[in-house]
C-alpha cells in the first residue's frame, strides 16, 4: 500500500501489502478501508483484473476520509509475473492487442468490448452535462 520510508523507495514490506478477497458484484471492502484510514498512504496501487479494480478504486475514493492517489494497474503486474499472456510486438504496433485477447479468451473479453459500443450513445445523450474540456498548452521556450 505504501512504501516504508525507512526501507527505501523501492522496497515494499509485507505490512504495506493487502491480499484482496474475491469481490462479487458488490465491490465493498470495509477491512481495506479501515487499514487505509489508519495508515493513510499517499498512493494506493490496485492490481486486480476483471473490471473490478476501477469499482474498488471508486469505492475507496468515496469511503476514505482523505484523497490518496489511486493507481489501477490491472494486468501490468500480470505481464511482469507471467500470469497474463503478453501481446506480440507486431499486434501491439498495429493496435490489435484487443483482437488477440478476444480470440484467446472470448467469454472473458466479448462482453467488455461490446460495452464499449455504448460510449457514443452516452456521449450523445449526456453531452451537455459533460465537464468542459480544458486544453493544456505547453510553454514553449
Amino acid at each position: 500500500m505504501n512504501c516504508n520510508p525507512d526501507a527505501g523507495p523501492e522496497v515494499i514490506i509485507e505490512a504495506d501489502t493487502y491480499i484482496a478477497p474475491i469481490y462479487r458484484s458488490d465491490v465493498a471492502d470495509h477491512q481495506l478501508v479501515s487499514i487505509l484510514k489508519v495508515s493513510q498512504p499517499a498512493h494506493v496501487i490496485i492490481g486486480i483484473g476483471g473490471g473490478v479494480q476501477e469499482k474498488l478504486g471508486l469505492y475507496l475514493r468515496e469511503n476514505l476520509g482523505y484523497r490518496p492517489a489511486i493507481h489501477c494497474v490491472g494486468a501490468a503486474l500480470g505481464f511482469l509475473t507471467g500470469d497474463q499472456k503478453p501481446i506480440h510486438d507486431w499486434a501491439d504496433h498495429l493496435y490489435l492487442g484487443w483482437l488477440l485477447r478476444l480470440v484467446r479468451q472470448p467469454k472473458l473479453f466479448a462482453k467488455r468490448f461490446l460495452r464499449a459500443f455504448e460510449l457514443p450513445w452516452l456521449i450523445w445523450k449526456y453531452g451537455e452535462n459533460l465537464p468542459p474540456l480544458r486544453w493544456k498548452t505547453a510553454a514553449k521556450k
